[in-house]
């Protein structure tokens, strides 16, 4: 029996939906729920979960993951290029979408293994994660141009009048794979670890690929053009020319615009640490909040077809140069609103931690000068064999990033049993596997409870686990010592370190109430607690509360007072309400749908038909290029740290450098607007919907 033929262009009698498009909205589906699942955890992993071949914590600081999580996006928006030359010249786009695609769960795959290293002390989880990134970048990178350009293909004369109801559900599978996936991933990695969170988007990829491998029959597969008719059709005297007029566009503003919006995976998921992200009766993760861009996409684009761009009309007239450089001027404000909530929480906060004191099971804000209710720091399982395990070690940079002059320190050891900690993952026969045993039945018990039930198991006192030693070091501001090292070679290197005063040891008793420590006033700009033992013979240590206390007369802040806090405690933590990112995030999406949506269809009018799949390459590249600069600048400031862990870009800093950023940007595109002078070109009045369509499902799709 013969091979089936596919068809090569579309039935021109077809007046119906071509039967192909259920698998390519499903693959859609399913590859943006992997792609955005995977890129919302990064940051949070890469800085809290990241672990050594020992299974021992190898944590990058913000600036690093920073660094990585925007590389990684630049490549991911830079491969779009490659993506489109192969599928155009070489493959076709079936051929292309599918083998991509399986480096695409190839990549997933690796970060999914990345966990067996640490459980049989086989790697380290670097080496897993990078491949993996490089691998999905390809692989999202490589189909993007592709996927939307298929969907067209599949439509003849017949029915090319339905493309603008699959394009809508284009956009639809697109933001509810991204809202989905970035409420659920964060908690499987908070509950599960890494190869859960993880490896249910390569789970879906997989499925993604399926779906798409099973609609081969009934696709249209329009063949590859060749080199010399892509070259003809792509670099025509219009297709240079437009170009030419959109070139300032989709390189220099464009670029801008995404390295601020695509920080909210970055930048804004570390300021939500820093939050109290109790919203709406509850307690969110800083990963999901994210999930509100696309609700909000949903929400608000019909609320700007029909009501926001109707108002424009009447005042004036909204084209699309005009809605881009409103969009642009609310990034500003975006950024800003940022700016302000950084300088907010610029209170106390944990600096540093050892290796086994772990402050993600609980509140880190509920140690630093919280209320007594027990719930305020939980080490990691202490290893007393290791040297470095027997005492973790908690450094508290003092609030207002500045030095006080501190004379005591109170610390209330009283701390709940809590939750049982979550064991990651164990293999039967490993270390840990009978904690992990443990973990899943009493999780399974706890699923049945009450929470008034849960509530009163939890809330029993772990006296066996409660401090019952600390010691306690300054540091004061400026004081630093270089290390000199000679290696074999006789090579000399030359580290710096913070110089740690010891001002006293306080023994602790089981109740709960502060006990406070005094000693001789000194300037400080950090505190290091060591907590030596416990009570017991528990495995983990728990403190309730921490609060340094100032000596003398200092400033009393602006934010201290109006906020009503104590003036005298040197390591307060501000918490702004995560509504106030929220409202940075509606703004942020008005300016998504001004900016991101209308480029694209304004690109679309600007250039020949033939040129759509280059011109989305091009603009692809300017997402790139905006995340290439965010990851040279964090790459930049991890370098130039001081010993201090001080940058140039320090706190609210940041966000006003880049909101700064933009307004110049905003300020530029003003004079681009005013003198733009481009070629429409006309595709039809039929054609007319279906554009504005696409550039919604692909202008959502760069996010």
């Amino acid at each position: 029996m013969g091979q089936k033929q596919h068809l090569t262009a579309p039935d021109p009698k077809q007046t119906k939906f071509p039967r192909g498009v259920p698998f390519i909205i499903g693959n859609e589906l399913a590859e943006r729920f992997s792609f955005y699942g995977m890129k919302g955890i990064l940051v949070i992993f890469m800085t809290k979960h990241l672990l050594d071949s020992s299974g021992k914590p190898a944590f990058m600081d913000d600036e690093a993951a920073k660094a990585v999580y925007h590389l990684f996006t630049a490549g991911a928006y830079f491969f779009p290029l490659i993506g489109a030359i192969l599928a155009d010249v070489l493959w076709g786009k079936y051929k292309t979408i599918l083998w991509i695609s399986l480096m695409y769960c190839l990549g997933h795959g690796m970060l999914a293994l990345m966990d067996l290293g640490p459980v049989y002390g086989l790697w380290d989880m670097k080496p897993f994660l990078f491949a993996g990134l490089i691998l999905i970048a390809i692989g999202a990178g490589g189909i993007k141009p592709c996927v939307s350009a298929h969907v067209g293909d599949q439509f003849g004369q017949g029915n090319k009048h339905l493309l603008t109801q699959v394009f809508n559900w284009f956009y639809f599978s697109i933001n509810v794979g991204a809202a989905a996936s970035t409420l659920l991933t964060p908690v499987l990695l908070h509950v599960y670890g890494p190869w859960a969170a993880f490896g249910l988007p390569g789970v879906l990829m997989g499925l993604a690929t399926f779906l798409f491998w099973l609609g081969r029959n009934k696709f249209v597969h329009v063949p590859a053009a060749g080199w010399e008719s892509w070259k003809r059709e792509t670099f025509s005297p219009e297709g240079k020319r437009a170009l030419r007029n959109l070139a300032p566009l989709f390189l220099i503003f464009v670029p801008v615009f995404w390295a601020l919006f695509d920080q909210t995976g970055s930048a804004w998921v570390l300021q939500a640490q820093g939050m109290d992200r109790n919203f709406a009766g509850v307690n969110w993760l800083e990963s999901q909040i994210q999930a509100i861009n696309p609700i909000l996409i949903l929400t608000f684009i019909p609320i700007f077809t029909y009501v926001f761009y109707p108002i424009m009309g009447k005042f004036f007239d909204p084209t699309p140069l005009r809605k881009i450089g409103i969009g642009m001027f609310m990034t500003v404000a975006a950024f800003g609103i940022s700016g302000m909530i950084e300088a907010r929480i610029s209170g106390g906060a944990f600096d540093d931690v050892s290796a086994n004191s772990s402050i993600a099971s609980w509140s880190a804000s509920r140690l630093i000068d919280g209320e007594a209710d027990g719930y305020g720091w939980s080490s990691g399982y202490l290893d007393f064999d290791a040297e470095d395990y027997k005492a973790p070690e908690l450094i508290i940079r003092l609030r207002e990033r500045k030095a006080w002059t501190v004379n005591a320190v109170e610390i209330n050891p009283y701390a709940f049993v809590g939750e049982l900690e979550p064991v990651e993952s164990a293999i039967e026969g490993s270390d840990g596997f009978e904690e992990y045993q443990a973990y899943e039945i009493e999780a399974d018990r706890l699923s049945t409870l009450t929470k008034e039930e849960r509530q009163e198991i939890e809330e029993v006192p772990d006296f066996d686990a409660m401090a019952k030693s600390v010691r306690l070091f300054v540091h004061r501001l400026g004081a630093i010592e270089t290390i000199q090292e000679i290696d074999e070679d006789g090579k000399t290197t030359e580290t710096e370190e913070l110089v740690w005063d010891e001002v006293g040891i306080i023994d602790l008793e089981p109740v709960n109430r502060l006990q406070r420590l005094e000693f001789t006033s000194v300037e400080a700009s950090k505190i290091k607690l060591v907590v030596e033992s416990n009570q017991g013979e528990s495995i983990i240590m728990k403190m309730g509360t921490v609060r340094v206390i100032a000596d003398g007369n200092f400033a009393s802040s602006a934010i201290a007072e109006s906020d009503g806090v104590w003036p005298d405690v040197a390591a307060l933590g501000y918490r702004p309400n995560i509504a106030w990112q929220i409202l940075a995030y509606l703004v942020l999406t008005c300016a998504e749908i001004l900016v991101s949506i209308v480029c694209l269809e304004f690109a679309y009018t600007q250039s020949p038909k033939k040129m759509k799949s280059f011109i989305m390459g091009i603009y692809f590249l300017g997402v790139s290029l905006g995340n290439l600069f965010v990851s040279g600048v964090n790459f930049a400031l991890n370098n130039i740290k001081d010993a201090e862990g001080a940058t140039p870009l320090d706190g609210a800093t940041y966000y006003w450098f880049f909101s700064g950023l933009m307004f110049l940007a905003s300020l530029g595109f003003l004079v681009f607007a005013k003198t733009y002078k481009g070629q429409n070109f006309i595709q039809g009045d039929d054609d007319t919907p279906a554009i504005e369509a696409e550039s919604l499902a692909e202008g959502t799709e760069a996010r």
